[in-house]
């Protein structure tokens, strides 16, 4: 009895092992066939990506389009990045353009951004009904390794590499003829190559706003500065200048150009005066009526691309990287000589022509009442003789006699060695001697033809 309870008892066992054996089996096989499946909207999106700039500099934006087959109806595709450096995740958001067919996305950096390469990590497709669609995943290595086709990388903006504070102008303003001299310092010693200053001419002087003076910077040990020396300045470069942009590389070969703020808005403000003047014209074209509308539609065609031209230059001078560079300033003036004076006046006077300044100034006393008649002008005179001597030879010798007979009667009449006090009684007492004398030689001659 007890040996065929003990029968059943293993047969039971048997049957309950068999049960539970088979279906354990049967979902193990289900398993392995679900991951060998692929789902229908795995897509290969990292390969089919246009990244532009793969290299920007913070602070500058990154655009991304992805063109996917038409049939992959979905309205927003995300793409998911992460920081080689700090592990930080950003994502990336492309919106359908149907005239384009391409999902179209930007991504704005800013001066905090982390350097260094960023990894595609996933892309994830929404439909309509906003569901959500693994497109693409891919394995991360602990290596860095070269840009990826999905990947892009960040490099430090200028202002982390140019020393700005440091720069320095000399002298200001420059004068014609002078040497201006450009130094400015790197960040922490950073090591430059390439260094370049591109000045323009002010916008105050509308005639002048394309001329430009480029200065190529070398690194000097001993001041630890980039200079340049620009010698002779010429005299077509009178007026203000200010930066338009600073650029150089780093000892990796990455570039950097940081522009003016101040040229940017200018440049702008140009572009959008030409704009308005255009829009202006399409209003006035559309509002004739011709008869020749295919002409008009034409030109109405050309206006508006040159429209579309222009405000793209507005959007581009718009993402250029610029900073208030007002420190580099200068202005050229003309150098300003004073008027040279008439050598003649400015010698000595010979000792030769001393004797004949001493009689001009005798017929002068003689001729002119007015006591206020000076040694200048008696110079002036004397100058004015010896540039018309070779013409008036005889003239000149003619006044030198006329001033000896003067000099014989003021010598006779002055006493002594004294100084002429009063000029003008001097020359009235001469003639009422000279009257007396003359009255009294004429009365003896009389009396004496009288007497005989």
């Amino acid at each position: 009895m007890k040996m065929k309870l003990i029968r059943l008892l293993i047969a039971i066992s048997v049957m309950l092992f068999v049960n539970v054996e088979s279906p354990s089996v049967t979902a193990a096989d289900f398993s392995n066939e679900a991951t060998e499946e692929v789902p229908a909207d795995k897509i290969v999106v990292s390969d089919k990506l246009m990244i532009e700039p793969k290299k920007v500099h913070a602070g500058e934006q990154v655009s991304f389009k992805l063109a996917l087959p038409e049939e992959n109806d979905y309205e927003t595709i995300i793409l998911s990045y992460l920081s080689s450096e700090t592990k930080t995740e950003v994502d990336v958001t492309l919106t359908y353009d149907s005239e384009k067919k391409l999902y179209e996305g930007i991504l704005k950096t800013g001066n905090d951004t982390n350097v260094g390469i960023w990894q595609f990590t996933k892309a994830v497709g929404i439909d309509k009904n906003k569901g959500v669609n693994v497109l693409e995943t891919t394995p991360l290595t602990s290596e860095i390794e070269e840009l990826k086709q999905g990947d892009f990388e960040v490099i430090p903006h200028p202002t982390s590499v140019l020393d700005l504070p440091s720069i320095k102008v000399e002298p200001k303003p420059v004068k014609i003829g002078e040497t201006l001299q450009f130094s400015m310092k790197s960040i922490k010693n950073v090591a430059l190559t390439n260094v370049t200053v591109v000045y323009r001419s002010s916008i105050e002087n509308n005639e002048k706003t394309d001329q430009r003076l480029t200065l190529s910077l070398t690194y000097n040990e001993e001041t630890k500065e980039y200079e340049e020396k620009f010698a002779a300045i010429a005299p077509d470069l009178i007026g203000d200048w200010v930066i338009e942009y600073i650029s150089a590389s780093d000892a990796n070969g990455n570039p950097y150009k940081l522009f003016n703020q101040f040229v940017i808005e200018w440049d702008k403000e140009k572009v959008q005066k030409q704009i308005n003047e255009l829009n202006a014209q399409l209003i006035k074209e559309q509002s004739v009526e011709e008869l020749e509308v295919t002409a008009i539609q034409e030109k109405n065609a050309v206006l508006k691309e040159t429209i579309k031209k222009l405000e793209a230059t507005i959007a581009a001078k718009e993402k250029l990287l610029q900073e208030n560079l007002s420190i580099g300033n200068f202005t050229i003036e003309e150098n300003l000589v004073e008027e040279e004076i008439d050598p003649i006046i400015d010698e000595e006077i010979p000792a030769e022509n001393e004797e004949s300044l001493a009689e001009t100034e005798s017929t002068n006393s003689l001729t002119n009442p007015n006591p206020a008649v000076n040694k200048e002008e008696a110079v002036t005179d004397l100058a004015d003789k010896q540039k018309n001597e070779a013409g008036s030879s005889s003239t000149a010798s003619e006044s030198k006699s006329a001033n000896e007979e003067s000099n014989q009667l003021v010598n006779k009449t002055s006493i002594g060695d004294e100084p002429v006090i009063d000029e003008k009684t001097d020359v009235m007492k001469l003639s009422k001697g000279s009257l007396l004398i003359v009255l009294a030689a004429f009365i003896i001659i009389n009396g004496f033809i009288f007497k005989f």
